[in-house]
């Protein structure tokens, strides 16, 4: 029973993951699945469903898989990192990096295509790329040229293209040729050489495209569905915490915080670099993650889910509750009986202190007769006594 007692705070945490994983499992069963019917990018028929992804930022799909079959080369799931040739275009943007360092320490034989002189403002050489990317192949070409591509990025067998271009300024022309020309030229020379996975790091802005780069993004995505001969991840992130952090730089600096009307036009759930590197990985090897497009949200739980939680929560508390009456209901018994042996003891030694030279003398007397001496004291005749009637006992 105490080691029970003891090990019940121990055991009473556990329950509440254990709580939140059946409420998970429940409410993947009892979701309903989406109808499948034809779809844009910019308006979705189905439910949103909960993504297996262990990051803190969970996905969401956008819309249910296609149901053609994709003729694939190799099985990228399946198949160790190190057998997988990635390649990577924009791998010296500001995700580009993140992304390809990510790919790097998971395995994946990776080749990074880059310009000439990369970087802003063109600072960084070939060497000062294969520097910073120690473990992947560098090859320079211009993305925007389709036989620069195909003989400098494609000149080996590629499984799986990850695109991370964006245009940099955004306006009509380089919008259409990096965000929609460059990263189809890829697509094309992928299905071209055979190869198996296509990945794209599109925006989540897409959604209701108001500018040209969100336009030409959208477009990209559209084709990409509309092909079968690759399978493909399309990944839809949030705002950057560094185009957060640029804005609260601003304030410090004693410049005007610039918000777009009431403040609720651009609102976003920011996800970090590191974090959204490893989502474009999972790309990779995650077989749930083919053929959809993820929408990068922040953890919304469900109402069912939300009541498990405070359940949880109060059995919890509830337990540990119950475990400090435990710890009493077994304490108390020890504590009376203690004290009352305490009692009985003390209650013991006042009758005997309280008996007084007459009365000792007078039992003495009625037990072992007169004494040998009138010489002897009461209290020692009565000790003398009670030592003769142990012996003889």
């Amino acid at each position: 029973v105490g080691a029970t007692l003891l090990t019940m705070p121990l055991l009473s945490p556990l329950l509440l993951p254990l709580l939140l994983g059946c409420a998970s499992a429940l409410t993947a069963l009892h979701t309903p699945r989406p109808v499948i019917r034809p779809s844009t990018c910019a308006k979705s028929t189905h439910r949103d469903t909960l993504s297996t992804s262990p990051l803190v930022m969970p996905l969401r799909s956008a819309r249910p898989s296609r149901l053609l079959p994709v003729q694939m080369g190799l099985d990228v799931t399946t198949a160790k990192p190190e057998d997988v040739k990635v390649l990577v275009l924009g791998c010296t943007g500001y995700i580009g990096r993140f992304v390809t360092k990510e790919l790097i320490n998971r395995g994946y034989d990776v080749t990074a295509f880059t310009r000439e002189r990369a970087g802003v403002g063109g600072k960084k050489s070939k060497e000062d790329i294969e520097r910073d990317f120690s473990g992947a192949k560098v090859v320079v070409g211009d993305v925007c040229d389709a036989e620069s591509l195909k003989r400098n990025g494609f000149g080996d067998k590629i499984d799986v293209v990850v695109s991370c271009l964006a245009s940099r300024t955004g306006g009509i022309q380089d919008s259409w040729d990096i965000d929609y020309g460059a990263s189809k030229k890829a697509l094309d020379a992928l299905i071209e050489q055979g190869g198996s996975h296509y990945v794209l790091l599109s925006a989540i802005c897409v959604q209701k495209p108001l500018l040209e780069f969100q336009r030409a993004k959208l477009k990209l995505e559209q084709e990409i569905e509309a092909q079968d001969s690759v399978s493909y991840s399309i990944i839809r992130p949030t705002a950057f915490f560094k185009s957060l952090a640029g804005q609260v730089q601003l304030v410090k600096d004693g410049k005007p915080y610039i918000m777009f009307g009431d403040g609720q036009l651009s609102k976003a759930n920011a996800i970090s670099e590191p974090d959204l590197a490893a989502v474009i990985a999972d790309g990779i090897s995650k077989k749930e993650m083919h053929n959809k497009v993820q929408l990068l949200r922040r953890l919304t739980l469900h109402f069912n889910e939300q009541c498990v939680v405070c359940i949880a929560a109060i059995l919890t508390l509830f337990l540990h509750a119950c475990f400090f009456v435990a710890c009493l209901l077994s304490l108390s018994p020890c504590y009376v009986l203690t004290l009352y042996r305490h009692r009985s003891r003390a209650h013991t030694r006042l009758q005997r202190t309280s008996r007084t030279p007459s009365n000792a003398a007078s039992i003495y007397h009625a037990e072992y007769g007169p004494t040998p001496s009138d010489s002897i004291e009461p209290r020692a005749a009565y000790g003398v006594g009670l030592v003769r009637q142990t012996i003889g006992s």
